[in-house]
């Protein structure tokens, strides 16, 4: 999603996701964006502002004739309060306050205490750019007076089809915004704001809302490959993979060597089922900047898949270098090494795949099998494939497999049963199950 020197993050949980950038906001919106203040604040600390919904109160009357007019929300970088009963306003607020009382005599303006941490004000008349301004004058003077720094966001009317009350929550967004460069700075409302905005209702799962505002950000900058990416992102956790994929491919159009573009729009065609155009945008992907491990794992699995393990090697080996801890990463290299008959090397690629996932039941079952044609103690192979079955009963495979290592053993009563096994599951045994019947019947005979 938004690029701020974020690493590439995987949306969900599953190996098959989508990438976007992952966003470090310290402060995330507010399902109210300003509630009623929970402190006090004496008329002789807080001369001439307004608290809380009195503040709000008095916008709404003091906007409505306005066709035209800015806003800000400043934070003042101080802790959150502690204790029981209301806090007190520090000499900090006093500060703050005292400018935006002097910043309401030079624009005809009003300013109040928000928050806890949040002040803001409204400026008739004004453009962000003019409030943009004035503002980082506000902060400028602030930060010769108090040692806590503080930061804002500005936002004009009008804008979009944003309404008038909107707009200081557009504020908000835009300090949000902010932060993204650290404490004392200061922001005007972009299509980035709203990008972070729907980031942060991303990650609160609020994947409509974060539709939306991914909607109006482009409405303001069409050509923000962040913003394309982010909503084929949502329209791909939605499962509406042909969205999706025109989201993704809009991206592509303005940012064609775009890594995270070139993979979601390859992940977006395997789900469509195009594995031939995965293939392509992944491989594409794998060749552009630095490694990125899901690129090189999906690029891996796919060659895999369609039975090329020759070429999926070099890519599960660049997975396993840039992820050791990815268990699923280990597995298919065991998997792939397994069918390039590297005995050796896929044993010890399943045995990190099981270190990291005792639980893996292929992992278990192909490994005992390996063990087998290597010659190790049947009884430790045996175990590992039990294992498998007791984690996954309904793999004929591994009944297979566990059924093949008891008739090793002579132990042909468990191989039949595990066979039978196999069989209802879906893994043809019929040729060795009918072995052990017949030499069950002439040794009764």
């Amino acid at each position: 999603m938004t690029h701020h020197g974020q690493s590439l993050a995987l949306c969900r949980s599953s190996a098959r996701d989508f990438l976007y950038c992952k966003p470090d906001v310290r402060h995330t919106a507010q399902t109210a964006v300003f509630p009623d203040p929970q402190f006090h604040a004496s008329g002789e600390a807080m001369p001439g502002i307004l608290i809380g919904s009195a503040f709000v109160t008095r916008a709404t009357a003091l906007l409505e004739p306005l066709a035209r007019f800015a806003t800000a929300v400043l934070r003042l970088e101080v802790p959150a309060p502690e204790g029981e009963g209301q806090p007190q306003a520090s000499a900090s607020h006093c500060r703050v306050a005292e400018q935006l009382v002097q910043l309401e005599e030079e624009t005809g303006g009003i300013g109040g205490w928000l928050d806890w941490d949040l002040f803001g004000c409204i400026l008739p008349d004004w453009s962000d750019r003019e409030a943009l301004a004035r503002i980082e004058a506000l902060l400028a003077a602030l930060s010769g007076q108090i040692s806590e720094a503080v930061s804002a966001g500005v936002a004009e009317y009008p804008c979009l089809q944003f309404s008038k009350s909107q707009i200081l929550e557009n504020a908000r967004k835009a300090l949000d915004h902010a932060a993204f460069f650290g404490p004392g700075r200061c922001v005007a409302f972009d299509d980035t704001s709203l990008n972070i905005s729907g980031d942060q209702r991303y990650q609160h799962g609020d994947i409509s809302g974060a539709i939306e505002e991914f909607k109006k950000a482009l409405l303001l900058n069409p050509d923000n490959v962040n913003v394309h990416n982010s909503l084929g992102v949502c329209y791909g956790v939605l499962g509406t993979y042909e969205a999706a994929l025109h989201s993704f491919e809009a991206a592509l159009e303005r940012a064609p060597e775009d890594v995270m573009a070139l993979y979601n729009t390859g992940l977006s065609h395997l789900m469509l089922g195009d594995r031939a155009q995965a293939l392509d945008y992944l491989r594409r992907a794998s060749r552009i900047g630095e490694p990125v491990f899901e690129v090189a794992f999906q690029t891996g699995r796919l060659h895999l898949e369609n039975g090329e393990a020759a070429e999926a090697r070099p890519f599960l080996e660049t997975a396993t270098r840039l992820n050791p801890q990815s268990a699923l990463a280990w597995r298919l290299m065991g998997q792939c090494l397994f069918a390039l008959e590297a005995i050796p090397e896929a044993v010890a690629a399943y045995k990190r795949a099981i270190k990291l996932n005792p639980g893996d039941a292929e992992a278990l079952s192909t490994l005992g099998w390996l063990f087998d044609l290597q010659g190790e103690n049947p009884e430790i192979t045996t175990i590992f494939c039990e294992q498998a079955v007791d984690i996954a009963p309904d793999n004929g495979l591994f009944q297979y497999r566990l059924g093949m290592l008891y008739l090793k053993q002579q132990r042909r009563d468990d191989a039949l049963a595990a066979l039978q096994r196999a069989s209802e599951r879906g893994h043809d045994a019929s040729a060795e199950i009918e072995r052990i019947i017949t030499d069950q019947t002439e040794e009764k005979n």
